[in-house]
Formats: structure tokens, sequence, C-alpha cells
């Protein structure tokens, strides 16, 4: 017997759930879980454990930087879209983009984060979108909701 056979007009968002059979279990995950599990051990993210011990601005230093910046992500009036780091290997952009990040996530401000990494396999391009769009729909709702209908619509996206 199909789950909720004979339901009208409800509607479920997000769960998981178990129809239970006489010899079969069908658990059904909500698209948001499975694109987590997708992810799960890419460890891209400014506070994933497989980062640790993350690349940060020592306390007082890189501060114009930081400050300019974080004076860039609160404009209103912005016209630039992107802000780009650039610079020779090994002089802090990762650093100042971690503690950016974590200035942005303790308040509130950050959408995602999404770190590229030679030592980290999992930070590769092809989890690049599936990483953001998880991280957006976890923050705001009206993005989840989109997300969740993209992917019961078209579950191989």
């Amino acid at each position: 017997m199909p789950m909720f056979a004979n339901a009208n007009q409800f509607s479920i968002h997000g769960g998981i759930y178990s129809n239970i059979g006489r010899d079969q279990i069908n658990v059904h995950e909500g698209p948001l879980e499975v694109l987590s599990e997708h992810i799960k051990d890419v460890g891209a993210a400014h506070d994933s454990a497989l980062r640790y011990p993350p690349p940060r601005c020592h306390p007082e230093t890189r501060k114009e930087v930081q400050t300019t910046i974080l004076k860039w992500i609160q404009s209103r009036a912005n016209k630039l879209p992107v802000c780009w780091i650039y610079g020779p290997a090994g002089v802090g952009k990762s650093a100042v983009a971690q503690t950016i990040a974590e200035l942005t996530a303790t308040n509130d401000l950050l959408g995602a984060s999404f770190f590229f990494s030679r030592h980290q396999a999992g930070s590769c391009a092809e989890y690049l979108f599936p990483s953001i769009a998880y991280q957006l729909a976890v923050r705001i709702q009206k993005f989840n909701d989109a997300i969740t209908h993209t992917l019961r619509e078209n579950p191989g996206v």
C-alpha cells in the first residue's frame, strides 16, 4: 500500500518518513536531507571540523583589509557584486577570508562559505554549488522553500 494512500488536502514539509510493510521498510528523506548527505564529507565550509585548525588573521592584524571588506558587505548601495581577494600564495588570503566568514557568521550576515584547499579532497568545484545551496537553504526560509521545490520537481539536479 502506498504511503499516504487516500490522503486529501494536507502537506508535509521536510522530515524523514518510514513506510513499514510486511517484510519491507522504505525510508523517504526530504530533499534537504538528500542534499546534506551528498555534501557531508566535503569539509569546505568555514566552520567545518575537517578544516581544523583553520587559517585565521592574528589578533590586531589585517584590520584595514577586514574593515574594507566588512564595509563592502554591509553597504546597501554597493554596485560591486563580488569582492575578489587576490595576491601571491602565502600572503594570507585564506586567513582573511576565514576571519571575515567567522565575523559575519557571528553577526548573522553570512550566507554561505566554501574554501577550496589542495589538502581537502572534497573541496573541489563539483561540491561548490550543492554546498552553497544547502547552507543558504538552512539559513534562509524562502531559499529553503525554493530549493526543496526544485529538488522535489527534479531530484537529479
